[in-house]
């Protein structure tokens, strides 16, 4: 559901980004007060709230690129395309005092780790859904309560 995701991002962005400039006038004023600048502070008011939901839509790509290299697809897939497209803006423009590693480049990681592993473990026959007719889910129901025959 990448494109609803995407309006609602831009709603949300539209709507803080009167409250994000504010905020930042303000932080401008009280970093040239006291000769300090607040870099961490600064970061997140320049994201205007709206880079966690950046990187949600960056993690979401993850496994589908991921899907495309297993396949053998590699850099040419269109999933792979799109991955390197929303993480560009991460790369340009770095957050952060420079001391830690950036939050998300470790939810990456990790979404990237999760991804590999659930890739190589062998598809489990139990995470198949079964379908059932209303007549047979009817008699699971019945049947809920009652003890199992030997």
């Amino acid at each position: 559901h990448h494109t609803i995701a995407e309006r609602w991002r831009e709603n949300i962005a539209e709507n803080l980004r009167p409250r994000a400039e504010e905020l930042l006038i303000d932080l401008t004023q009280k970093e040239e007060e006291n000769a300090l600048r607040l870099r961490t502070i600064r970061d997140r008011l320049e994201e205007r709230f709206v880079q966690p939901l950046l990187l949600d839509r960056l993690i979401s790509l993850v496994e589908p690129a991921a899907r495309d290299a297993r396949e053998g697809l590699g850099e040419a897939s269109a999933s792979f395309q799109r991955l390197e497209e929303h993480l560009r803006p991460f790369i340009d423009h770095p957050t952060g005092v420079g001391l830690d590693v950036p939050h998300w480049l470790r939810k990456f990681e990790a979404e990237v780790a999760r991804v590999r592993e659930r890739l190589d473990q062998p598809e489990s026959k139990d995470e198949t859904p079964v379908a059932l007719t209303y007549a047979e889910l009817k008699d699971q129901l019945d049947r809920w309560e009652k003890p199992l025959s030997a």
